[in-house]
């Protein structure tokens, strides 16, 4: 039987779920404003390809009008591109925050990050953990494993508790 401690639990999932749900809006959102924009260009064309008279349709007038301004297709792509962008930072603002952190036999450290679009859980052996607690950026954890930087962001108020986690888990292998 494994003796797990929880050694850190995220004080506010409200945000973070929050959070999440707006960069999955901002996906259908900006997907469905780039149809709209082809849809006012098809129903350009098809009007003009009708044998009404152009100038009796207000339809074709609006379309016409933004149908033919280069302005609008680049001002809605450029929509587009910006919503995808805050999509793709916001679920990486939620990929990074943890939501627990368990030590396992004092040899391992299971942490679970709340992950875009699905939670994400991995272990580590407290061995090949280093931390940095920066004082520029204060509310970041930055862990080595295996040399390789990653940053995860904790509680605005820094309520992660480095002295608990590191020493109990990490300070009689490492300094930190």
């Amino acid at each position: 039987m494994s003796a797990t401690q929880l050694l850190y639990s995220h004080t506010r999932p409200g945000r973070i779920l929050l959070l999440k749900a707006f960069s999955a809006s901002q996906v259908v959102c900006w997907t469905y404003m780039g149809y709209a924009t082809y849809d006012i260009y098809a129903t350009k064309k098809s009007l003009k390809k009708t044998k009404l008279d152009p100038d009796a349709s207000a339809v074709y007038k609006v379309t016409n009008f933004i149908g033919q301004s280069s302005v609008t297709k680049v001002v809605s792509w450029l929509a587009v591109g910006i919503g995808f962008a805050m999509s793709a930072a916001s679920g990486m603002l939620a990929r990074q925050t943890v939501k627990s952190v368990h030590l396992v036999n004092r040899n391992r450290i299971i942490m679970s990050t709340y992950g875009f679009p699905w939670e994400r859980n991995f272990t580590v052996p407290v061995s090949e953990i280093q931390s940095v607690r920066p004082q520029a950026s204060p509310h970041y954890l930055r862990l080595r494993v295996h040399g390789e930087p990653i940053p995860y962001i904790i509680d605005r108020d820094g309520s992660f508790p480095l002295p608990k986690l590191f020493h109990a888990a990490v300070a009689p292998s490492h300094s930190v």
